[in-house]
């Protein structure tokens, strides 16, 4: 009876003779593909086939001990070899680099990616310096380097012919959302402009008065987006954002690799927040005061050409805005988080069903808009006044902030965790009621995100709208007795835009990715346990991570603490983080966020994130003391306790050498830290220090000249 050693070695060696005996079958189809590809090609051979022999042979000993490793515990043959099979995973070969791992593949790759791009329209000659100057031939013949060459360069100018394609297709679309945007405006000032000719000056005024208001809001915006840039140009940038020529300039700017890294926001974040900006101040409360001017006429002949086309070019931008705001957004989203579910709605099986669902989208935006403006139109009408659409409004605004506070997540747009000052208050409402506007009026897909409204408020608004809407229009018809309109006709029209509304809704829902979770738009989750499930799960969501610490640690910079679960994050810090990076001396490379200036905003993220928890406070303290060295910390994160408790941390973490304390106190920069360090909490342990009044024992002579330290040991 053979050990279970013995079959162990039996199946490895089983497997490896298939493994061996297929090999040359896809040397020969690796070879036959390099002929289709180009006519220059030829048999390849190794220009040193020993050390080839001697790579593969290190390379199959380490995949067979990970084998071996990973059969301890197994239990019959049968769950070896399933275990086996399981692990057993090719390895990426790569012609002229032997076996190279995936991180080496998808650098090369990049850099590659990058040259097609920024090619200045000689691509052959471009693709081959590259080869020359930074593609990895050093063991390949001259006869395999010209090979991989041919083939680099076919791919580029397939590359650049896609990448001409979608520049079109994108210069198209945000041309078109420019010329919408445009007639907009424009249609808004003439419609002023014919209210202001037949006498009615406050409705010319407050047309023209929310046109302005949104121009100069996007102005504004961008003067804060360049915040980091000079005066001239953050001036130039706000003068083009005024002309509504912003978002061109900033895809432009992408295109040709020269994106702003310095601005408060991304290009398809502040793209989406300018249009979001734009259809809530601008295209909402326009429509509606239109509609009422409509609706206020007794006959057609009181009714202008203009005001008509002001109207639909209001809703038919607004509603073609946000759907390609949503889309480009989403996709930006997913690209750089494909592991977040809420991100993979974007059909991907086919351009023709994803254009399908973008129209889908379309046709529910514009109807669904109208109905909102039309329903709120008569609803003003009614009782003659504002007043009660924004009471009516406002109560629904107010049960949602109830509903978000309830889940404790009314403060995940607070500028800290506290929610006692009045700014923390006030802060959070302004996106929480931005988002609610474009929900009720034109839906805003993000807004069902966990850590935004949540699937279930976003879906409650949009039903609760629909039925609302309704209801409103079936009540308020009485007001428009001896009308030009009659409640017949008002009917037919509603019930037509409602079921062009679900029509809408049935094709974006029908064209949604096949892998996409539909429930996820309506399933109950908050911002907490999304927050919490993408900490525990074990693989990577954000894409440009390459360790699981990493992406903690985006959480940990950009999430608010109403957000993050305290539970995991303080075990992550003052034990796992600790275990691996606190021995300076180990061999362990320290993450780049440990290092100089991404060190220093580490530890002050984590004492703004601890500095409200008194039960945590002093464990992470000590980690970040270990981790960094306490000079660092009382650099970053001490300057606001008192004596007693510097005295305190003090003497926890480096225990009563006094040498050690005016070593700290001497490289510390800043005179008030100094002296808070000379203060009477030390002046009871050390003495007075040179220069500080004093008693007890004789001073010591420590230095308090401001010489700089490096954050980090």
């Amino acid at each position: 009876m053979t050990s279970p050693s013995q079959r162990i070695d039996a199946m490895l060696t089983e497997m490896e003779e298939k493994r061996i005996q297929f090999a040359p079958l896809e040397s020969i189809m690796i070879s036959n593909r390099v002929k289709n590809l180009t006519k220059q090609a030829v048999r390849p051979q190794r220009s040193n086939p020993v050390d080839s022999q001697v790579v593969h042979v290190k390379e199959e000993k380490k995949r067979r001990n990970k084998r071996r490793d990973s059969l301890k515990g197994a239990g019959s043959a049968e769950e070896q070899r399933a275990i086996l099979e399981s692990i057993d995973k090719p390895v990426i070969k790569v012609v002229g680099l032997g076996y190279a791992t995936k991180e080496h593949c998808k650098e090369v790759s990049e850099q590659y990616l990058i040259v097609v791009r920024n090619s200045g329209g000689d691509v052959e000659t471009d693709v081959r310096k590259w080869v020359q100057t930074s593609f990895p031939t050093e063991h390949m013949t001259p006869s395999e380097t010209e090979n991989i060459t041919h083939i680099l360069v076919f791919i580029a100018i397939q590359i650049r012919v896609l990448m001409k394609m979608s520049r079109i297709g994108v210069a198209v679309k945000m041309g078109l959302t420019l010329c919408l945007g445009y007639v907009d405006i424009l249609t808004d000032f003439l419609v002023a402009k014919s209210y202001y000719d037949a006498g009615r000056f406050d409705t010319a005024y407050a047309t023209g008065g929310f046109a302005v208001m949104a121009i100069v809001l996007q102005g504004v915006l961008t003067f804060f987006q360049y915040a980091k840039k000079n005066f001239k140009e953050r001036f130039w940038r706000m003068s083009t954002s005024l002309l509504g020529l912003g978002p061109l300039m900033e895809g432009a700017s992408v295109w040709m690799g020269k994106e702003d890294t310095d601005s408060l926001l991304t290009p398809s974040v502040m793209y989406a927040v300018m249009k979001a900006i734009e259809i809530s101040v601008e295209s909402i409360p326009e429509s509606i005061i239109q509609v009422v001017g409509l609706l206020k006429a007794k006959s057609t002949s009181d009714i202008q050409t203009i005001q008509i086309v002001g109207v639909i070019s209001s809703i038919v931008s607004g509603a073609f805005i946000m759907m390609d705001g949503n889309f480009g957004f989403v996709l930006s989203r997913y690209l750089d988080s494909p592991g977040n579910p809420y991100w993979g709605w974007i059909n991907k099986q086919g351009a023709w069903k994803k254009q399908r669902q973008r129209f889908g989208m379309f046709l529910f935006n514009t109807f669904y808009f109208l109905q909102f403006v039309f329903s709120m139109s008569l609803f003003t009408l009614s009782f003659s006044s504002n007043t009660p659409l924004i009471l009516l409004l406002s109560t629904e605004f107010a049960v949602i902030c109830l509903y978000m506070l309830s889940k404790k997540e009314l403060f995940g747009w607070a500028t800290t965790h506290h929610p006692s000052p009045l700014i923390n208050w006030i802060f959070p409402i302004i996106p929480w009621l931005l988002e609610y506007m474009l929900v009720c009026a034109v839906p805003v897909t993000v807004a069902f995100v966990p850590m935004e409204l949540g699937p279930e408020v976003f879906s409650g608004i949009v039903a609760w709208r629909l039925i609302t809407n309704s209801g409103i229009i079936y009540v308020a018809l009485g007001e428009l007795e001896n009308h030009y309109l009659t409640p017949t006709s008002i009917m037919m029209g509603y019930t037509v835009s409602s079921a062009l509304a679900l029509l809408g809704l049935f094709m974006f829902f029908r064209n949604v990715d096949e892998n996409f979770d539909v429930n996820l738009f309506w399933r109950p989750k908050g911002g907490v346990q999304h927050m919490r499930e993408r900490w525990e799960d074990a693989e990577i969501w954000v894409k440009t991570c390459k360790t699981k610490d990493e992406e903690h640690w985006s959480h940990v910079a950009a999430v608010n603490p109403t957000y993050l679960p305290f539970d995991k994050v303080t075990p992550w810090i003052c034990t796992e983080l600790v275990e691996k990076y606190a021995d300076k001396n180990a061999n362990v490379e320290r993450p780049h966020w440990f290092n100089d200036e991404g060190g220093s905003k580490f530890i002050k993220r984590i004492i703004e994130l601890y500095d409200w928890r008194e039960k945590d406070k002093d464990e992470v303290n000590e980690a970040l003391a270990k981790l960094f060295g306490g000079d660092a910390l009382l650099e970053y994160g001490w300057h606001a306790m008192d004596h007693d408790e510097i005295n305190d941390q003090l003497v926890q973490i480096l225990g009563t050498r006094s040498g050690d304390i005016e070593n700290l106190v001497s490289g510390l920069t800043g005179e008030g830290v100094k002296a808070t360090l000379a203060g009477p909490g030390l002046v009871k342990q050390y003495g007075s220090p040179s220069g500080v009044g004093g008693g007890g024992r004789e001073s010591k002579n420590i230095s308090t000249s401001p010489s700089k330290i490096k954050p980090f040991s």
